[in-house]
C-alpha cells in the first residue's frame, strides 16, 4: 500500500546487517549511494507513488550505513522522502544542496581518470591509444600491483579534494551558490578538470531527440501561428496578468529579435520607460530565447558591463557573481549555472517572480540546447 514501513526481505536484511555493522565506510561506498539517490531522483517522474515509496524504502534500507556514516548523505536521502514535509533550517539545505553539487563534480572527475596519472587515464576509462604503450607487461602480477596502487592514489587524491570542498561548505557564512561551488572546486582540482566535469555532466542529462521534441513547433502554440516577422509585431497584454516578465513568457525581460522565431516569439509590446519586451507562448520557450540572446552577445564580458549591457543603465550584479568575473564560453553549458543566474534575473525583474518550477528552468535550457 505503499506504507514507509515496508521493505523487500531482501532488503529488510541489509537494514539490519546495516545496523549492526561495525565496518568503516569507504569513499566508494559512499559515492555509490550518491549515484543512487540521484538515479532514483531522475526515475521518480516515471513511477507512481507506491512505487516511487517501495523505491526510496528499499534504497533507504541499501545504503543505511553510508547515511549513517554522512549526515549530508542521509540529508540528501531525506530531501527526496515521499512523506517529507521539507523540514530544516535553510542553512541546512543550503549545505547539502552545496556538497550535493560538489560530489556531482568528484563522481564526474573519478568516472573520467581525473584523478588517475596521465599515463594510466586510459586504462581507467577503457580507452586504448595508438600509439600507448604499458610497462611493465599487462599479465605480470607486477602491473597488477601497480595498479592497485595507482587506484588506492587515485581514491585518496579524491578523498582530499572532497574533504576540501566540504570544510569550506561547513564554515562558509552566507548563501551557498553552484557558482561559488564551481569556483572552488575549480580551485582545489583545477578550472579544466571542472570545465571537463561539467561538460561530462551536461551530456548524461541531455535528452536524446532533443532537437525535434523542444524545438517551437504546432504541439506547443498556445496562441496561433508563429508567422516569419512575429518579433516586429505590436502585441497588447492585460497588465492585471501580473509584472511584464509573467504577463509576457519573458523571464527576464529581454527585447525581441529576429532569432528568438525559433522559440515562438508572438510579439513584443512596450512596457515602463518606452523599452521593449518580446512575448512568447510560454515563460518556457521564453527562458529558452533568454538563454539564447545571451549567449549569442554577452560571452568575454565581465557580469557588470553585462547587466549594464542587458539592462540599459547600470545594475547590480545578481549575487552569487562578482562584478569583474568573465562570462567564458562555457558559463551557459553548465545547466545547473546557466539556471541559477537566470532564476535571479527573473527575480530582479520581479521579487514575486514564480512562473516556472525548477522542471520548467531545466526544460528552457534542453530547448536551448537543441536550438543551437
Amino acid at each position: 500500500d505503499g506504507k514507509l514501513s515496508q521493505y523487500s526481505d531482501a532488503n529488510l536484511a541489509k537494514l539490519r546487517a546495516g545496523v549492526k555493522s561495525d565496518t568503516p565506510v569507504t569513499q566508494d561506498e559512499v559515492m555509490g549511494a550518491y549515484k543512487r539517490i540521484t538515479e532514483l531522483e531522475k526515475q521518480r517522474p516515471n513511477m507512481n507513488q507506491y512505487e516511487y515509496a517501495e523505491a526510496y524504502n528499499n534504497l533507504e534500507a541499501q545504503i543505511y550505513r553510508e547515511a549513517k556514516a554522512k549526515p549530508w548523505v542521509s540529508q540528501y536521502l531525506r530531501s527526496i522522502n515521499p512523506a517529507s514535509k521539507d523540514t530544516g533550517s535553510a542553512a541546512a539545505k543550503s549545505k547539502t544542496a552545496a556538497k550535493k553539487e560538489a560530489t556531482k563534480v568528484l563522481v564526474a572527475s573519478q568516472e573520467m581518470g581525473e584523478f588517475l596519472p596521465s599515463y594510466t587515464a586510459p586504462i581507467e576509462m577503457g580507452r586504448f591509444l595508438p600509439d600507448f604503450e604499458v610497462v611493465p607487461p599487462l599479465d605480470t602480477g607486477e602491473f597488477k600491483e601497480k595498479t592497485l596502487k595507482v587506484q588506492e592514489e587515485s581514491r585518496q587524491k579524491m578523498a582530499d579534494a572532497e574533504a576540501e570542498l566540504f570544510e569550506f561548505i561547513e564554515n562558509y557564512e552566507g548563501e551557498l551558490t553552484n557558482e561559488i561551488i564551481r569556483n572552488k572546486a575549480g580551485e582545489v582540482l583545477g578550472a579544466q578538470r571542472v570545465n571537463r566535469a561539467y561538460e561530462r555532466i551536461n551530456r548524461a542529462t541531455q535528452p536524446k531527440g532533443a532537437q525535434n521534441k523542444n524545438r517551437y513547433g504546432a504541439s506547443t502554440r498556445t496562441s496561433g501561428g508563429t508567422m516569419r516577422g512575429n518579433w516586429q509585431k505590436k502585441v497588447n497584454v492585460d497588465r492585471s496578468l501580473g509584472a511584464a516578465n509573467t504577463r509576457y513568457n519573458n523571464p527576464s525581460a529581454a527585447y525581441p529579435r529576429k532569432e528568438d522565431e525559433k522559440y515562438g516569439i508572438e510579439g513584443y509590446g512596450t512596457i515602463g520607460g518606452g523599452h521593449r519586451i518580446g512575448k512568447f507562448p510560454s515563460p518556457i520557450h521564453g527562458a529558452a530565447a533568454n538563454f539564447d540572446l545571451f549567449a549569442d552577445n554577452y560571452t568575454n564580458m565581465t557580469f557588470k558591463k553585462a547587466m549594464k549591457k542587458w539592462r540599459g543603465e547600470d545594475s547590480p550584479v545578481p549575487n552569487g557573481y562578482k562584478d569583474n568575473q568573465i562570462i567564458d564560453k562555457n558559463f551557459l553549458n553548465d545547466s545547473s549555472r546557466a539556471i541559477d543566474f537566470f532564476k535571479k534575473m527573473a527575480l530582479h525583474e520581479s521579487p514575486d517572480f514564480a512562473g516556472m518550477t525548477d522542471a520548467d528552468w531545466m526544460s528552457a535550457w534542453e530547448m536551448w540546447k537543441a536550438n543551437q
